[in-house]
């Protein structure tokens, strides 16, 4: 607790001091000749279609005190109409009715996958491979694995502003340590450090825990849903629900061996009261459980306005520690996933600009600060929210590791994969038939999009 209110107290010096000392981060003045050869746009107006305008600059009715990294969002927005010559307008109207007026749609787009995969099926999007400007080996937008929910019949669409907001996953684990130190119990970073980090190390470890803490029940693992458990584990073990690629088509990825094991593993544990779904306050507020399984957002928010079951926001000593892996899998197999809600960023071909030319903007616009390595969020992160260097490097183990629902591709079927997870776990059917029950349905998702559909 000491050491969380020290650093609280002092991410507000560092917030103070930034604000007032003239070291503090200064925006790069980014323009590559070598990229653009034409870096006055004459007053066009530039388009950006997002669903979070707030947190790209201070707004009129913004009742808050700005965040250091909003100010200097709000500055470099006001710098790249400046320098470039260009009037940025920030727009929630819809791109496809846009388009339908005759003018072009929004030049650049920034919303969730569910609404940017309409927009590719619109046709309004540009293939990032084929945009000369915007460069994907600069790590400015994204690192490939992270970036699969934004390939589409194989090509890029989809990129992030690595530098300017938090990748996020869901999937990821943490952990209690003070918790766990309460009863004798290892932090499982020390599993890591020996290599033995296997679903083997983390069984024989939570059966060993206490069922109690005083009077009150204690469980090993609380989960946001049993199927988002479920994907966890079936990543670890190397599998995926729609396994292959372009060149030699896509199957169904769960209808097998490993992936029944892998359920069956999970409906043991389930039947002998170790896992159970609960909200993450039982585990950020009451202390109800060791580890919890969940979205990742719900390990990084330290904004007194979001939700305060946060675990930033409590006094506890909690890490994210990527998931054991499976008998198939390697420490590469995090379990953590990428999935439709999560947010995305786009070009558009059918905007007034030249597809080139919003390149150039973009990268203007979401170039990193100066004074920080590359990201601004991992300062923040590493410095001043997580309690341990491991549980930075974990977390950015699960961001560069991820693997990808197809929740798009699956469209309303995504639902039937779930729920044959969820049942598997639950003990409602076995692994096999479960899955075996949904396997024709997404076979045949899998083949069309082998076909392009």
């Amino acid at each position: 607790m000491t050491k969380r209110i020290l650093a609280i107290i002092a991410c507000l010096a560092m917030i103070l001091a930034t604000s007032c000392s003239s070291d503090a981060p200064q925006l790069l003045a980014f323009i590559d000749p070598n990229q653009s050869d034409k870096l006055d746009f004459d007053g066009q107006k530039f388009y950006f279609f997002t669903d979070w305008e707030e947190t790209y600059h201070i707004m009129e009715d913004y009742s808050f005190t700005p965040t250091l990294m909003l100010e200097l969002k709000d500055k470099r927005f006001d710098e790249a109409e400046t320098e470039l010559n260009i009037d940025i307008i920030f727009t929630r109207e819809d791109p496809i009715l846009q388009l339908s007026t005759g003018y072009g749609t929004y030049e650049l787009m920034d919303s969730d996958l569910n609404r940017i995969y309409d927009y590719y099926k619109a046709g309004i999007l540009a293939p990032i491979e084929e945009v000369s400007t915007i460069d994907m080996s600069s790590g400015k937008w994204g690192n490939e694995n992270f970036l699969k929910y934004g390939n589409f019949n194989g090509k890029q669409y989809g990129i992030f502003p690595w530098h300017w907001n938090h990748p996020e996953v869901t999937g990821a684990m943490m952990f209690n340590g003070e918790l766990l130190r309460s009863f004798g119990g290892t932090i499982p970073y020390e599993f890591q450090e020996k290599g033995i980090w296997n679903w083997e190390t983390f069984e024989n470890e939570i059966r060993s825990y206490p069922k109690e803490r005083g009077s009150t029940p204690l469980k090993a693992i609380h989960v946001q849903e049993f199927e988002v458990l479920g994907l966890a584990a079936l990543h670890s073990n190397n599998l995926r629900v729609i396994d292959g690629n372009e060149e030699d088509g896509y199957t169904f990825g769960l209808n097998n061996n490993e992936a029944y094991e892998t359920l069956d593993w999970l409906n043991s544990l389930y039947n002998d009261g170790l896992i159970e779904k609960a909200s993450v306050g039982t585990f950020t507020l009451s202390n109800e459980c060791v580890y919890y399984i969940g979205d990742s957002y719900l390990g990084l928010s330290n904004n007194a306005m979001s939700d305060t079951a946060y675990a930033p926001l409590t006094m506890n000593e909690y890490g994210f520690i990527t998931f054991p892996h499976g008998p198939n899998g390697t420490e590469k197999n995090v379990g953590a996933y990428t999935y439709e809600i999560r947010r995305l960023m786009a070009l558009s071909d059918k905007a007034n600009m030249e597809v080139d030319d919003i390149g150039r903007i973009a990268n203007y616009l979401f170039e990193p600060v100066e004074g920080y390595t590359d990201s601004m969020w991992k300062t923040e992160l590493r410095d001043y929210t997580f309690h341990s260097e491991e549980c930075y490097e974990n977390y950015l183990m699960l961001i560069e590791n991820p693997e990808y629902n197809f929740g798009v591709q699956l469209a309303n079927s995504k639902d039937k994969v779930y729920s044959a997870i969820s049942n598997s776990i639950t003990g409602i059917d076995t692994a096999s038939v479960a899955l075996d029950k949904i396997s024709d349905t997404i076979n045949n998702i899998a083949e069309n999009m082998a076909l392009g559909n």
